[in-house]
């Protein structure tokens, strides 16, 4: 079930401001857009060019998370109401208004910042309760067209907020895997948190019962750190005793060659390989 919601610039940012729309903390790291970019949006909205509909899960009243829009409202979010004021945004590399370059959002004349908040309409599309966790899963894949589409692991990340998020960023920050893969592996687009995932998924679930597809696979792994979270949370430490321990164990054998595939041609090394490190 999905319900369209109307709603003016100004009331997006003031649910924005008071935590109703969440943009990650965790998904901060993928705002891509350069300055530029960022005020031609801006500009688009000045001159009255409709910009795409936003797509959040408001399964919960109370906090709508970002599907597709991060980019967008990120950059409406630090042009309009800067968090601290210093690091906004400033206009440059307009095409049209040009004589708006340097400009903040307080700088503008009343009736350009009218225009902005009051005059410029937002669409959402708001999914509602009672979705399942797969089908948000589909949803994000196939709505998803900002700035920088999601991959796979980003999908979960937002679907399966919670316990398991927590656990898997706590694992991808861990000494030991950072020295294991010395420090190799990006957390840029959650490689460091899919690899974490993938070794619980199989310390979950033998890998002699694996059938399903790896994303499908996965999501289960994801639902089931969800459950132990909330209901068994000493089961959760054990699986971070048997990461360190596997992690520290790879280290000490295989040392700057763990998880990596090496050309036996030239003798170079590969980067960490996910399905070596799985294995």
């Amino acid at each position: 079930s999905v319900q369209i919601k109307q709603l003016s610039l100004f009331q997006v940012r003031r649910r924005l401001e008071k935590g109703g729309i969440v943009l990650q903390p965790d998904f901060q790291r993928h705002f891509v857009w350069d300055e530029v970019r960022q005020s031609r949006l801006i500009e688009s909205l000045l001159i009255r060019i409709p910009i795409p509909a936003f797509f959040l899960d408001a399964t919960s009243d109370q906090h709508w998370q970002v599907i597709d829009g991060l980019q967008r409202l990120t950059t409406i979010q630090r042009f309009c109401q800067p968090i601290p004021p210093d690091k906004g945004l400033r206009l440059s590399g307009l095409e049209f208004m040009t004589e708006l370059e340097g400009k903040t959002f307080a700088e503008l004349p009343a009736n350009l910042q009218q225009r902005i908040d009051d005059d410029t309409e937002l669409t959402l599309y708001l999914l509602q309760p009672g979705t399942p966790s797969e089908a948000k899963f589909t949803i994000f894949s196939r709505v998803n067209t900002g700035g920088i589409v999601l991959n796979p692991q980003e999908i979960r990340h937002a679907v399966y907020q919670g316990d398991a998020t927590r656990f898997l960023s706590e694992l991808a920050k861990d000494r030991s895997f950072l020295d294991a893969t010395e420090t190799s592996v990006s957390g840029t687009r959650m490689d460091d948190h899919e690899c974490a995932l993938r070794f619980l998924a199989f310390r979950l679930k033998p890998y002699q019962d694996y059938r399903e597809p790896l994303d499908k696979f996965l999501n289960q792994a994801m639902e089931e750190l969800q459950r132990l979270g909330k209901r068994q949370p000493a089961r959760l430490a054990e699986l971070r005793a048997d990461f360190q321990r596997a992690m520290y164990k790879a280290k000490l054998v295989f040392e700057e060659l763990a998880f990596r595939k090496v050309s036996d041609s030239q003798g170079k090394r590969g980067p960490v390989n996910k399905v070596l490190l799985e294995s």
